[in-house]
């Protein structure tokens, strides 16, 4: 957990990953790499990655957890990757996106 505090609302919170996804873009399909491969981009590709967290907050009476789920997405096109999948990564992503609850793109 990573602990963020606001001095100006005199409030804090926990961020807690929840999951994290990440997809190799490659000839009009997704593939979902394994996590053993998390972090290694390659400048020819493109990949899509989800991000679900949620924000706990701290410094209240409340002990229970009473946050969201939230996403956010990012695409990452590796600056050789041909336009194609540059493309088709957009279109996934805002298929993606369509998942219900709060989410930043």
């Amino acid at each position: 957990m990573i602990l963020r505090y606001d001095l100006i609302e005199n409030r804090g919170h926990d961020i807690q990953t929840i999951s994290l996804n990440v997809w190799h873009i490659n000839d009009n399909d997704r593939h979902e790499l394994p996590k053993s491969s998390y972090g290694q981009f390659y400048s020819d590709e493109v990949y899509i990655i989800r991000w679900k967290y949620k924000l706990i907050p701290i410094g209240t009476e409340r002990k229970v957890d009473i946050s969201r789920d939230r996403v956010a997405y990012w695409i990452w096109q590796g600056i050789n990757a041909n336009l194609n999948e540059k493309g088709i990564s957009a279109i996934m992503n805002v298929f993606l996106t369509e998942e219900k609850g709060a989410h930043v793109c």
